[in-house]
């Protein structure tokens, strides 16, 4: 499977585990990027969190959740180049939610660079 169409599964698998415990996909590749953000959850929301003005986890948008969660991970614990991953989120967010959604996101992602290219 390649590495994009991954990604959208991600994210669809990732929103419907807010409803739902059943898996929808068997491939290993989302299995590993699940299982991946699954276990370093606490981090990578808190590191999205630390960037809500005046909002809290709890009240975005599932989707743009999810597709953060993803930039996240691959930016912490996958070798993907920083421009793939900001690319990649900003695809999904045209893909599965709304221009400003996308704005959202970038902004986002950028701050997160930011702070960890200083680290």
């Amino acid at each position: 499977m390649k590495i994009t169409k991954a990604r959208e599964n991600v994210v669809e698998q990732l929103y419907a585990n807010q409803f739902s415990d059943v898996s929808l996909f068997e491939d290993p590749l989302i299995i590993k990027f699940l299982d991946g953000i699954n276990k370093h959850k606490d981090t990578i929301n808190d590191l999205i969190e630390k960037r809500l003005i005046n909002w809290r986890l709890e009240q975005l948008n599932p989707v743009d959740l999810a597709i953060l969660q993803v930039g996240v991970y691959e930016l912490l614990y996958e070798d993907t180049p920083t421009k793939i991953v900001v690319s990649e989120a900003l695809r999904l967010g045209n893909l599965f939610s709304t221009t400003k959604s996308t704005k959202f996101i970038h902004r986002v992602l950028s701050e997160i660079i930011k702070e960890h290219e200083r680290d």
